[in-house]
């Protein structure tokens, strides 16, 4: 799934010896890839702008199977038993058989909300953790969906659109939404935990003439700390357990919405500046 696991925390790390400028083969897939692809060790998964979700041989390049959804596709896959999980701008949720692209199950995730800053090609990516799928909506949800089935397990009311990625971590749910708010919600329930008011909450994004409310980037579990950057130009480390700030940093109006990467003491964010 999105950064390889619930936490946010891939479990591989890179080697000395890992080469990243040989290219092995390309694949035309005729149109712009947004979303990170995702892999089981024969196949890599991925989605276009275009709706065509692809399974490619991770060896040869060549292709296994396309599936066309009627709209584009921004969301990072997922892979669990078999099955892959994803949704597009339409905000339909997908399950698809991962061997051969048939689809087995969609469940829509509500009516996309008007939004009126023209950036909005982040989307939330399913996340599975707990026999649970949990995914963001345009409609200020956030879902809990069966991953046998599709059915809906509960939904949870935010403030506004949800497009990060959701992260899971002892049994609640971490989110982000596009007012601010940052939350912790029960996993099996979908009860509130705690809310987190991040300086977003108090912009006006006409003063700035572009968005500085949205928690775009996805939150990551570092030990008993989630940590996530926001449009409105700082980075947060708050307690999992009481959603108290253990520290913030200012990167003075610059936004942050990547992820951040960690080697469990340090923290590193890519700005649209040229300075990390």
């Amino acid at each position: 799934m999105f950064l390889g696991s619930a936490t946010h925390i891939p479990p591989k790390k890179s080697i000395a010896n890992d080469c990243f400028d040989q290219q092995s083969w390309k694949y035309n897939a005729g149109a712009a890839v947004r979303s990170t692809p995702v892999a089981d060790g024969r196949n890599i998964y991925f989605g276009t702008e275009k709706g065509d979700c692809f399974s490619v041989d991770m060896a040869s390049g060549k292709l296994n199977w396309k599936f066309t959804a009627p709209s584009p596709i921004h969301s990072s896959p997922a892979l669990q038993n078999g099955k892959l999980f994803f949704s597009d701008s339409k905000q339909t949720l997908y399950a698809l058989s991962a061997a051969t692209g048939k689809k087995l199950w969609q469940q829509s995730l509500g009516d996309n909300k008007p939004y009126g800053w023209k950036f909005d090609f982040f989307w939330s990516s399913p996340v599975i953790s707990d026999n649970s799928i949990f995914i963001g909506s345009g409609n200020g949800n956030l879902y809990a969906i069966s991953p046998v089935d599709g059915k809906v397990l509960w939904k949870f009311a935010a403030a506004a659109h949800i497009r990060s990625t959701p992260a899971v971590f002892y049994g609640k749910v971490f989110f982000g939404d596009m007012n601010g708010y940052f939350y912790a919600v029960a996993s099996k329930t979908g009860k509130e935990v705690w809310k987190y008011e991040a300086h977003a909450t108090k912009f006006v994004n006409d003063s700035f003439g572009y968005d500085r409310k949205g928690i775009v980037s996805s939150p990551v579990v570092i030990g008993n700390s989630i940590v996530f950057g926001s449009r409105d130009g700082y980075m947060y480390n708050i307690n999992a357990e009481t959603g108290n700030a253990n520290w913030v940093f200012d990167y003075h109006i610059t936004w942050v919405i990547s992820s951040v990467a960690t080697d469990g003491k340090t923290v590193y964010a890519a700005l649209p500046t040229a300075s990390m």
